[in-house]
């Protein structure tokens, strides 16, 4: 019973290779800009009834920006997307995925580590010989106070 509780919400944890190689046509509009058009539909695609995060700012309120704040909002991105230089492997120990093939693995180890939360938990995995294998979860790095703070207190604009 538990080899099969393990497989049904654990998974097999031998089986970790899960990289895809990519087989559809190239698109070269992947790497223009992004539109005040896409920001606009992305935008108005959030869910509308959600509380307010650490910002105070509800998903209503992005919703009901004015042409001029997402124009505004639409520069800042593509400004600072032509930027951008951070390596994979720093994204990797702030805990951020950002491959497919790491979509999955975070997939897969999200109920790891909602388990690894509560004692009761860790001792399930510890009975089902996961607890070891639940170590890389303790290798993410925290983002430093001093950019948390410029990313929760400081505005876009």
């Amino acid at each position: 019973m538990l080899e099969n509780l393990k497989l049904r919400y654990i998974g097999d944890a031998a089986d970790t290779d899960r990289s895809l190689a990519y087989t559809g046509e190239a698109n070269s509009a992947l790497g223009e800009p992004i539109t005040t058009e896409e920001v606009r539909h992305a935008m108005m695609s959030a869910t509308k009834n959600t509380t307010p995060g650490k910002d105070g700012i509800t998903n209503a309120m992005i919703r009901n920006l004015d042409e001029s704040s997402v124009k505004r909002f639409t520069e800042f991105v593509n400004e600072h997307w032509e930027q951008v230089n951070t390596s994979t492997e720093i994204f990797l120990k702030l805990g951020i995925n950002n491959t497919v093939q790491e979509h999955i693995e975070a997939h897969l180890l999200a109920p790891k580590m909602r388990l690894m939360l509560t004692p009761t938990g860790r001792y399930t995995l510890q009975i089902l010989g996961m607890r070891n294998a639940c170590r890389e979860l303790n290798n993410t790095e925290s983002i430093p106070k001093d950019i948390r703070q410029i990313i929760e207190q400081g505005g876009l604009f």
